[in-house]
């Protein structure tokens, strides 16, 4: 099985967090994946002093490319779960990238994600 990391775990790290300093440090030596989304969000969120920073982590993920098979598990979830739960398309499409990946979801951001069927998994 594979974690899929979101966003909110690399800003965590990015900025210094110890208890996500320490969740990567599980990763040490490996590289670990994330949606290409994720990588968008990372770059559009960044503070200016973040930059290289930032860039030395995310030359250690492998990213995810959105394929057709993730877009339509998007849809899915943007319909099922958009207006009672306010699901963003950012967030639908990470977590469509977890459940046709097979991945485990690894966020901060748990009560982001409602859709059952998939595995989601908070480290802290």
């Amino acid at each position: 099985m594979i974690d899929l990391i979101d966003t909110a775990l690399f800003v965590a790290r990015i900025r210094g967090d110890p208890r996500a300093i320490q969740f990567f440090k599980r990763y040490r030596g490996r590289r670990f994946y994330a949606s290409v989304i994720t990588k968008l969000e990372l770059m559009l969120g960044m503070r200016p002093e973040e930059f290289w920073k930032t860039q030395r982590l995310l030359r250690r993920v492998k990213w995810i490319p959105v394929t057709e098979e993730i877009a339509d598990q998007t849809a899915a979830y943007m319909a099922q779960y958009s207006k009672t739960h306010g699901l963003t398309l950012a967030d639908a499409l990470i977590a469509a990238t977890a459940k046709v990946t097979g991945a485990r979801l690894v966020t901060l951001d748990r009560d982001f994600f409602p859709m059952t069927d998939l595995r989601v998994h908070a480290p802290y």
